[in-house]
């Protein structure tokens, strides 16, 4: 039977319609593969530009820290590592420098991306951005990583303790001359300004480690951030006994620590006054100072409390004291200065880490101060003595108590400014170096040691022989950083390389104490120390 007419006409229509969408499903895709292949490049070139930038801005570092602005061997540097991602920085790519902060540089680059397919988008849309796709990138890379201070570095030192060292911190209005390199707005002599004052716009920091296992041994998530002495004014002491209340008779009523103590048993040390009052570098008014503790919770996430997001920041608690004579050579917990550990998430290991910020916001005088963290306790001879007496602490800060720590320490995290109560020779474990940093270099700097001749140090590891490794350097005169290695104002030590028996004890690979013995010149001498690691890391 022969098929009408009109079934050959349906088959043909069908067969063309066919056709048709045959075309157009090419044609779409085409587009569609276009596009794939355009958004890679766009993706691949913004790749390239984030390796490139995070490259250059890692190289340019040490230039940047070492120049302290923009030079042209900055920028040089910049350009070389984009030339070798085959990036043109003279031609399609531009960028930006710039100084963040201290020992930092901050690159921030565009690339344009010319494309196929979508640029056809444009053409027919009219649409400028679809014609050439803009990716961008950037990156800051600091050159320095600080290695931490303990805040008790002497073999003569107990934490929880006061006796031949404590921190310090000086008010704006002193001089930097005066053994603080950070804090006073002016240098050598007014009215010349400090060349480094703002460099730690918050003050100086410290890091209070509280271990994972804190609450199963000490029966409490309770933690005390306690102060020692922390104003800084003394109440006047009208009477003067010569080898018994320790006053030299000066208007500073500086620490005077003696051997014996006449009349007294059984017989210590005495501890009387630990702040030095000074008068402002402008006008020579005596002024004390208003020193502000800010106990600070970082958010686990956060990569640096040096340049931590405000966001991943709480402030548990702020205490601000001026004079107040009650809290002379006494331990103080300040308000909201007790920490519930149930509030606070722990880092990935369990452990936390809270951060104490110190800073004079007026004042010409040094303000000396202590830390002290632990459980909730009380030391009945710290009771039963009366608050801000003579002897307050005369035998307390001796060997006849133990200050229960729970765990925890607190740590200088950037510098600290040291002062010496007297001029004994002490053992100083600067900070802990672990195995990982074997063959590293890690540069000692200090700063106001007060010996112009610069005269050696020696550097050593806890529990390892000279023999196997120790280091020399040089100390700084009044004023100023100085070390054996110049350029870097600091002494670079090289430490044992992977493999040495000083990273070995019994079977086991350690870590270990990196420790000096340091006198200083003269009772109440204050310097400041760093110790860092130099090497360039990305912190943003």
């Amino acid at each position: 039977m022969k098929r009408p007419r009109i079934w050959g006409l349906l088959a043909n229509d069908e067969r063309g319609q066919m056709y048709v969408i045959v075309a157009i499903s090419f044609v779409v895709l085409v587009i569609f593969s276009g596009l794939v292949i355009d958004v890679g490049m766009v993706f691949a070139s913004k790749l390239q530009l984030s390796r490139a930038v995070d490259g250059a801005a890692l190289s340019a570092a040490p230039e940047a820290a070492r120049d302290g602005f923009i030079s042209t061997a900055v920028d040089a540097k910049v350009q070389q590592i984009m030339r070798a991602d085959n990036l043109d920085p003279t031609g399609l790519v531009t960028y930006t420098l710039s100084i963040p902060g201290p020992e930092q540089i901050r690159v921030v680059a565009t690339n344009t991306v010319t494309t196929t397919f979508i640029k056809l988008i444009g053409l027919v849309t009219g649409i400028p951005a679809f014609q050439n796709v803009r990716v961008s990138a950037s990156a800051t890379a600091e050159y320095i990583a600080y290695a931490e201070i303990p805040i008790k570095p002497s073999t003569t030192n107990k934490y929880g303790t006061e006796s031949a060292v404590n921190a310090a911190v000086w008010g704006p209005n002193s001089q930097r001359e005066w053994g603080d390199a950070y804090s006073p707005i002016y240098g050598p002599s007014y009215p010349s300004a400090n060349p480094e004052y703002g460099k730690l716009p918050n003050g100086y920091i410290y890091r209070i480690s509280v271990p994972a296992n804190y609450v199963a041994a000490n029966g409490t998530s309770l933690l005390n951030v306690q102060l020692f002495d922390p104003d800084d004014y003394n109440a006047p002491v009208a009477a003067y006994t010569p080898g018994y209340d320790c006053r030299d008779g000066g208007a500073r009523e500086d620490t005077r620590v003696v051997p014996t103590e006449a009349g007294v048993s059984p017989a210590g040390r005495c501890y009387f006054r630990v702040d030095e009052y000074r008068a402002r570098a402008d006008n020579g008014t005596v002024e004390t100072d208003v020193t502000v503790f800010t106990l600070w919770y970082l958010d686990p996430a956060a990569t640096s409390i040096l340049h931590a997001d405000p966001a991943q920041i709480t402030t548990i608690a702020t205490y601000t004291v001026g004079a107040d004579s009650s809290t002379d050579l006494r331990w103080v917990l300040p308000p909201g200065f007790q920490i519930n550990l149930n509030d606070y998430s722990p880092m990935a290991d369990g452990s936390w880490n809270f951060y104490l910020y110190v800073r004079c916001t007026s004042g010409a005088s040094e303000n000396n101060f202590d830390i002290r963290t632990g459980p909730p306790q009380v030391i009945a001879d710290e009771i039963n003595m009366t608050p801000g007496s003579i002897h307050y602490h005369r035998q307390v800060d001796l060997s006849t108590y133990n200050w229960n720590s729970g765990g925890t320490y607190a740590f200088a995290v950037r510098a600290m400014p040291i002062n010496f109560n007297y001029n004994t020779m002490e053992t100083r474990y600067l900070t802990f170096v672990p195995p990982e940093a074997a063959g590293q270099k890690l540069i000692v700097r200090h700063f106001d040691n007060d010996y112009p001749d610069h005269r050696s140090i020696s550097y050593y590891l806890k529990d390892v022989p000279t023999a196997v490794w120790s280091a020399t350097g040089n100390l700084s005169g009044n004023n100023e950083w100085y070390g054996s290695n110049t350029t870097v104002q600091g002494d670079v030590l090289t430490l044992p390389p992977i493999g040495s028996s000083a990273w070995i004890s019994g079977t086991e690979t350690v870590g270990r104490w990196l420790a000096a013995d340091y006198q200083a010149p003269f009772a109440q001498d204050t310097s400041v120390w760093e110790l860092i690691y130099p090497r360039a890391r990305l912190i943003k």
